[in-house]
């Protein structure tokens, strides 16, 4: 909790050091040398969104951010996390009561909202198979709330560690990564691109005259939630997101598709999962999945439609695709 005063925005300059209430402060400091009025704001930071009591004064709150109100819009700003771009507080500080402290008082206000359209995850991939083994090209690209986690990895881990943290992405055994490179937007665009050249060298399963793989490269859902006789809590999502998978498989010479997944459409009154794998007849196959979830919360009386609609996604994404000798 928030219980004492903030450095002044002499100290923070003097020692280029502070902690969020400091650094909220000198942002509102030089931001009124440059005539621009700008107020910092009280928030409970994390994965729960409490409600504020409203009934009595009492300290709610562990973060402090900045608001910017502007003619035509407002701005906000995240001041403690450098990974955090001008007008995005990420999911952990969004859609939420806060107190704004003005010369004339505390005021409550409520933190933006995003989509699951701003909040966008989608790749590119080629995939080239050679028997079991296969050879990966690919774009990966993260937007606004998305691209927060991967900008850190992208801008301070060592390379070992961004290694690491690419090789957990895929859900194959054996990734060899040969070469990669991150593309960090420092603009209103507010992404992060990953470009990928990987070799696979035990991708597919060989039995006689068949080849059988999962065209599912990477964040296969396998957790099926629990039945439960009464749920009693919301489950909460730390924002809404889409993530959409394109990926073109290169078909061996000699063999041809014998076998498909079926095609999966879901909707629900959070979101929405579709999948389909089709053979172009250009020795192609062609994979496309998207998932999407609209809502900060699902209330514990939708629990069993949560269930069931994870219970299918995880069903589609076990799914293989069986490639035979065409002769």
């Amino acid at each position: 909790m928030l219980v004492s005063q903030p450095f002044d925005a002499m100290y923070v300059h003097d020692r280029s050091y502070g902690d969020c209430k400091a650094l909220s402060n000198y942002m509102v400091s030089l931001l009124k040398l440059a005539g621009i009025t700008a107020y910092p704001v009280l928030i409970n930071n994390g994965d729960h969104r409490l409600p504020i009591i409203t009934e009595f004064p009492s300290n709610q709150f562990n973060h402090v951010i900045v608001c910017v109100p502007l003619e035509k819009d407002t701005m906000w700003l995240e001041c403690t996390n450098q990974n955090i771009l001008a007008g995005n507080i990420g999911g952990s500080s969004e859609n939420r009561g806060a107190l704004m402290l003005t010369p004339n008082g505390g005021v409550l206000v409520r933190t933006p909202k995003s989509s699951s359209e701003q909040n966008l995850m989608q790749k590119k991939i080629e995939v080239t198979f050679s028997s079991n083994t296969a050879v990966i090209n690919g774009l990966i690209k993260w937007d606004d709330d998305q691209q927060n986690s991967v900008r850190s990895v992208a801008k301070e881990d060592v390379p070992k560690d961004r290694e690491k943290w690419i090789l957990k992405s895929f859900e194959v055994p054996d990734v060899n990564i040969k070469n990669y490179s991150f593309y960090i937007a420092e603009d209103s665009t507010n992404n992060v691109n990953l470009k990928l050249n990987l070799y696979l060298p035990k991708y597919a399963t060989i039995s006689g005259s068949r080849i059988f793989f999962n065209p599912n490269l990477m964040q296969r859902n396998t957790y099926v939630p629990d039945e439960v006789s009464e749920r009693l809590s919301p489950i909460r999502f730390s924002y809404p997101y889409r993530d959409i998978d394109t990926i073109i498989y290169k078909i061996p010479q000699g063999f041809k598709v014998e076998a498909t997944p079926v095609e999966m459409n879901l909707s629900s009154s959070f979101g929405s999962f579709s999948s389909r794998t089709v053979a172009d007849g250009d020795g192609n196959l062609l994979y496309v999945r998207s998932l999407e979830i609209k809502v900060y919360e699902i209330p514990a009386e939708n629990y069993n439609e949560y269930r069931k609609f994870f219970s299918d996604v995880v069903n589609a994404d076990r799914s293989q695709v069986v490639l035979v000798k065409s002769n």
